[in-house]
């Protein structure tokens, strides 16, 4: 049986995995692929949130309740929380610089980067 807070998120979720199937399934007839992409994440995204919601608190249910692991006992320590957002950002700032520094595309073929 889900919770009280989950029944409250899972059916938006459902409902955007729903709808991002439809629309992965419209665009795709309309031929507009670039358009079906955002569908298919949105379809995605409600896929993995409402399995979230109907799981929860279990992370990883197993046949003895014994064995599962529920989000309480999954997280980790402040500390180590604390550290891993500091490699995080750092890792992001220089994951910017690199990208940033890539040679722009070649106006003129359209196939690779410029010289």
């Amino acid at each position: 049986m889900l919770c009280d807070g989950c029944r409250r998120g899972f059916l938006p979720a459902y409902a955007a995995a729903v709808a991002g199937l439809a629309g992965v399934q419209f665009e795709l007839r309309r031929r507009g692929e670039l358009n079906a992409f955002p569908a298919s994440a949105a379809y995605l995204l409600g896929m993995l949130t409402s399995v979230a919601f109907g799981l929860y608190p279990m992370v990883l249910p197993a046949r003895n309740a014994a064995y599962s692991l529920a989000v309480a006992s999954a997280k980790a320590g402040a500390y180590d929380l604390k550290i891993g957002l500091i490699w995080w950002v750092i890792g992001m700032i220089l994951a910017t610089i690199y990208f940033g520094r890539l040679p722009e595309r070649s106006e003129t073929d359209g196939h690779g980067y410029a010289d």
